[in-house]
């Protein structure tokens, strides 16, 4: 899109300044003869052997002399006879001769082999030089200067459509090319001598590279020609504006076509829901009176529902509160088929000879009543997998309703896997240990000022310091992070505490003639716990001292501390 906005910017230019676009000159093309090389058909003077010129020497020379003289026997036999029989000295044998003939003879003889030898050696100094020219002017084609200017001048008014690409050697060409000139000077110096290393091929191959280039670069400057001279028509013709009219066509086609496919998707769509209109308003004509039928069956059953579970909310209240069985507890259930959304929803009024008394409850009225929903919810509850959490559930509560909340709750919960109830009522907590039978694992805990203990564990798990001390064992493998250092600061703080309190006083004992036992049962605990009392408190006091158990004092420098403080423990064999 931004190519044909850019086209339509220089096709207005080009309406403004029509004479600047009829005064466009035409780019040259470069003119180099690059097949000097290659064999041609026929006489032809064009062709250089590089092999040959290089390669010419003396005894070429000689042969071509022989060559020259070949039709002149009978005058070099007669010459040799003249002379040798004048006893003038020969150039060529060094005998004498005298005879003005002889000397005539042997000076015609001696100019025929100099002029041969003169010729030669012109010769090929000329197609040494010719040689040389043509690959001096490989290494720069010369490419016309005003094409850059044609160039920039055409694509003010048009985006060039092929740009001519550079032209030259690659340096490895140009290094043979270099080469090959200077075997040339080398030649010029002494042309009787041969130059028998010339890399023809390589420079074959290098001329043949360039051609390439240079028919490529022409053939984008006869493109561009055309493009110069269809644009001046347009120009001399007047049919420039019509031109910029087309484009701005073109782009308006253009952004059109970009819109659709951008926004194909909602297209489509909105194509598709109006084709569907008339079936989509039959659909929902049907659809309301289908709601308008199942809509009462569905409040009806809804309310059947509501009474069911309320009924069970009623039944849960009078066994926890048997007093509370004059109040009416009643559903009211509410659907509206206009919000695909919202659920049915289902309120609730609690109501005392038919007078709404539910802003009204007690404290301890209405925690029986929230209890009544939650057991009513897990009477209804399909998945028993759930674990089952009670926060304090009898609050206010006296025996008689713990007594009954215990047995609801074991009766309720004996399907699901786990159960948590937390608690501060130490008679809730009785009511709870008699209501569940054996086959349940029981744990509870009682808060005490200052610290939390294990008040009761059954003997078949193991305590909680076991498995710390366990973990001690692995210390060294751990990392020394903070959260390390916090964690095993604080195992170690809990297990000097509730080892102690457990197994010397018998803290995890519920009965008092068992706690009794722990403490008598071995006097040499005691005497261990005595006699390492001052390396127990100085380790509880590094757990507590600085922070420890909460937070780092000196990253790994308290780790190390830490762990040589574990080592310490673990040889007290509390």
């Amino acid at each position: 899109m931004k190519a044909i906005d850019e086209e339509i910017l220089k096709s207005e230019q080009s309406v403004k300044e029509t004479d600047k676009v009829l005064a466009l000159g035409q780019l040259g093309e470069i003119n180099i003869d690059l097949g000097f090389l290659e064999p041609k058909q026929g006489a032809d003077d064009s062709t250089v052997d590089p092999a040959g010129i290089l390669g010419f020497s003396v005894p070429d020379a000689v042969t071509e002399t022989l060559q020259k003289i070949e039709n002149k026997k009978e005058f070099v036999r007669s010459g040799v006879k003249l002379l040798k029989d004048e006893g003038k000295d020969c150039p060529f044998c060094l005998q004498s001769i005298e005879a003005d003939p002889a000397a005539t003879i042997v000076k015609n003889y001696q100019e025929i082999f100099n002029q041969t030898f003169l010729e030669a050696e012109d010769r090929i100094l000329k197609e040494v030089d010719r040689y040389r020219k043509l690959l001096s002017g490989s290494l720069n084609p010369l490419v016309p200067a005003t094409n850059a200017i044609a160039l920039k001048e055409m694509e003010v008014f048009a985006s060039a459509r092929v740009v001519a690409g550079s032209v030259g050697l690659a340096d490895s060409d140009r290094q043979i090319i270099e080469n090959e000139i200077a075997r040339c000077v080398k030649k010029t110096a002494n042309p009787l001598q041969a130059i028998g290393d010339s890399e023809v091929v390589g420079v074959r191959n290098a001329l043949d590279r360039l051609q390439t280039q240079v028919a490529e670069y022409n053939a984008s400057v006869k493109s561009l020609n055309g493009q110069i001279g269809e644009l001046k028509k347009e120009a001399s013709e007047g049919t420039l504006d019509a031109k910029r009219i087309k484009l701005e066509g073109d782009a308006k086609l253009i952004r059109l076509e970009l819109f659709v496919d951008d926004n194909k998707e909602l297209i489509d769509n909105y194509q598709a829901k109006l084709k569907s209109k008339a079936q989509n308003e039959l659909v929902v004509a049907q659809l309301d009176r289908i709601f308008t039928l199942l809509k009462t069956k569905i409040v009806e059953e809804f309310k059947a529902f509501a009474n069911d579970y309320f009924g069970l909310i009623a039944s849960y209240v009078s066994r926890i509160s048997p007093a509370m069985e004059v109040l009416d507890f009643q559903g009211q259930p509410t659907y509206d088929g206009r919000s695909t959304t919202d659920p049915a929803q289902c309120g609730f009024k609690i109501s005392y000879n038919k007078r709404d008394i539910s802003a009204h409850l007690s404290e301890g009225e209405r925690q029986v009543v929230a209890l009544a929903f939650f057991f009513a919810h897990l009477t209804k509850e399909v998945n028993k997998d759930k674990i089952i959490l009670l926060d304090d559930p009898i609050t206010s509560f006296d025996a008689g309703k713990r007594k009954a909340t215990a047995e609801v709750i074991k009766e309720i919960t004996e399907p699901f896997d786990q159960l948590f109830v937390f608690t501060c009522d130490p008679l809730f907590r009785q009511y709870l240990l008699k209501a569940f039978t054996a086959n349940r694992n029981f744990y509870y805990v009682l808060k005490t000022a200052g610290s939390s203990a294990v008040h009761y564990v059954p003997n078949n798990k193991e305590s909680i310091y076991k498995s710390f001390e366990d973990d001690f064992a692995t210390i060294n493998a751990q990392l020394g992070t903070d959260e390390n250092i916090v964690v095993f600061g604080q195992k170690l703080r809990f297990c000097l505490e509730t080892k102690i309190r457990e197994e010397y006083f018998g803290a995890s004992e519920d009965k008092l003639s068992n706690m009794i036992e722990t403490v008598t049962a071995n006097q040499a605990k005691f005497n261990n716990l005595f006699a390492n009392k001052a390396k127990i408190l100085e380790i509880y006091s590094y757990c507590n001292t600085g922070g420890l158990a909460h937070y780092p004092k000196d990253g790994a420098t308290s780790w190390n501390e830490l762990k040589g403080k574990v080592a310490e423990y673990l040889a007290l064999a509390l």
